[in-house]
């Protein structure tokens, strides 16, 4: 039987180390043509050193994502992408997801300067919404990744003694008395 301190310190031991219900259903990095994750639409060209083109001087570029691959997805989702602009008045794209729409001013441009957005926050997403990420013709951008993570589930509360921990409706920690 196991006193509460060492019960706390197993506790204590574990719960830094679990992940709350972290899922990632996009982790895509451009090493060619041939997309996962995407449908592409008007102009998207590989370019050679690890980045995909959206847009040309006149069409547009557009990544969709693949159809049921957000059926799950719903809540708080945050999304990251690598890119930089064409050049210093071509850095300007839209990511949409569901009927949430950003709009991402670079404040760099060229292939070898890639910047990561981090933290494109989308509340109350729907289930089985759709991933856009837009350029506009003249507005030509480079993407080297894209990553899209929600939580399946609320970290758990506690109060009183610890009998149990459940991550997601798995028990995955138990004290007995």
């Amino acid at each position: 039987m196991l006193n509460m301190k060492t019960k706390l310190l197993l506790f204590l031991i574990f719960i830094t180390s679990i992940s709350w219900g972290q899922i990632c259903p996009i982790d895509e990095t451009f090493t060619s043509n041939t997309l996962d994750k995407f449908n592409k639409e008007g102009y998207t060209s590989y370019d050679g050193s690890a980045s995909l083109r959206l847009a040309s001087g006149s069409n547009n570029g557009i990544l969709t994502s693949k159809p049921d691959l957000l059926v799950n997805v719903s809540g708080t989702v945050t999304i990251d992408i690598l890119a930089s602009g064409y050049n210093s008045n071509e850095k300007i794209f839209t990511v949409k997801l569901g009927n949430d729409i950003r709009t991402i001013n670079l404040n760099n441009s060229g292939i070898n300067n890639l910047e990561q957005i981090s933290t494109l926050v989308f509340s109350n997403v729907a289930l089985n919404s759709t991933l856009e990420i837009k350029a506009n013709s003249g507005k030509r951008i480079y993407i080297k990744s894209v990553k899209l993570c929600y939580s399946n589930c609320t970290p758990p509360t506690f109060s009183g003694s610890i009998n149990s921990i459940n991550n997601c409706g798995n028990t995955v920690l138990s004290f007995n008395n």
